[in-house]
């Protein structure tokens, strides 16, 4: 197990204390089929990576729940973009498909304004490689 390892001096940080956020964050929930796992991850990879790539969304992340669900983060620069239907995406209607067969159960999309950012993205991108 790694064991969470802080800052010797979080002054240093390269992020600023404080920053007002834009931005837009869509979170899905989904309840996905044990033996089709793979197949809605592979799906949702691609079609997040399409829908970075050609409508501009800041990408999205993946996590699993408490309960096993599948829950994604998304990131928009705005409503407006995230609300956007076009361009779609190479191969969109497959990858919905693929998705779509995965799911046993998908609840209420939920929806957020962002009003201030404390994420270190420093952080982040640190821990990718650590």
């Amino acid at each position: 197990m790694r064991r969470y390892k802080p800052r010797s001096n979080p002054a240093e940080s390269s992020w600023p204390r404080s920053r007002l956020a834009t931005g837009f964050v869509a979170i899905y929930r989904w309840r996905i089929a044990p033996e089709k796992e793979q197949q809605f991850r592979e799906a949702w990879r691609a079609m997040t990576e399409g829908i970075h790539a050609h409508r501009g969304s800041h990408g999205s992340r993946l996590h699993r729940d408490a309960n096993g669900c599948f829950v994604a983060i998304a990131l928009w620069p705005s409503r407006e973009a995230w609300e956007a239907t076009d361009p779609d995406i190479p191969n969109a209607d497959e990858l919905r498909a693929r998705m779509r067969e995965s799911i046993v159960e998908t609840f209420p999309t939920e929806t957020l304004n962002a009003i201030d950012d404390l994420w270190d993205p420093d952080a982040i991108r640190s821990s990718r490689t650590s």
